[in-house]
């Protein structure tokens, strides 16, 4: 009873901060400013003239700062090769980087004498402030936001042995991201990103047991959705 309450609960505060953002948006839209902190904007300028002499610069650029200001030829040959998906900062990338914070920050604390509760908690946090300068360093997009929400709430519950409903967590992720980035309702980046995530939770149970078909199927069906986005960006239809 007292899950089925608080799940109710829940439901009802998501459409509460949707209907809020939505009002927000709608009338005080030029009163709100979500900028990047001085230092990270100085610190990306730094990386970008320290990477401006490199080969592959433009690449690195793009998985670091955030920064997707290609030559012609560049995004000619991202376009003709399918491959303009690495370039653009999203669940994929971050999940890595979630991962990597995860390895790095246990390494640091395996030494530490705490108990074991008490390092996970720990552990959180520090992946919060991790994942709080990666998301502002590569540009502060909207589905970097969604997806590091997502992962952090799922360590969130799995820190109190709980195993979080993907649904839930997703319907939460869009929260946090309509709450935190004013216009992301409104924005079709937005839009995409949760209908491909939503595709993925749908049809995930019903592929088959091989991860790789799986991943091949997933992927297939995201590039079909994004269709027009990468039509328009690239200048092509991928086959």
């Amino acid at each position: 009873m007292i899950k089925i309450k608080s799940c109710y609960f829940l439901i009802f505060l998501i459409i509460a901060i949707f209907t809020f953002s939505v009002i927000r948006d709608s009338c005080f839209s030029d009163l709100i400013v979500f900028g990047t902190p001085v230092f990270i904007e100085n610190l990306q300028k730094k990386l970008e003239k320290h990477s401006g002499n490199l080969e592959n610069h433009e690449f690195i650029q793009a998985l670091s700062i955030g920064k997707r200001d290609f030559s012609q030829q560049f995004r000619h040959n991202l376009a003709v090769t399918g491959t303009m998906h690495l370039v653009a900062i999203s669940a994929f990338h971050t999940g890595i980087m979630v991962f990597i914070f995860g390895i790095f920050f246990k390494s640091l604390l395996f030494f530490v004498p705490l108990r074991p509760y008490t390092k996970n908690i720990l552990l959180f946090f520090l992946k919060i402030a991790a994942s709080v300068y990666y998301f502002f360093i590569t540009g502060t997009s909207i589905p970097t936001l969604r997806s590091l929400v997502f992962m952090l709430f799922f360590d969130f519950f799995m820190i109190f042995g709980t195993f979080p409903h993907p649904v839930i967590l997703f319907f939460v992720s869009l929260a946090a991201t309509a709450l935190l980035i004013p216009g992301s309702l409104l924005s079709m980046s937005f839009l995409m990103s949760a209908l491909c995530v939503a595709t993925v939770l749908k049809i995930w149970k019903l592929l088959p047991k091989s991860l790789a078909i799986s991943l091949i199927c997933v992927s297939a069906t995201v590039n079909w959705i994004l269709l027009v986005v990468s039509a328009s960006l690239s200048g092509t239809f991928s086959v």
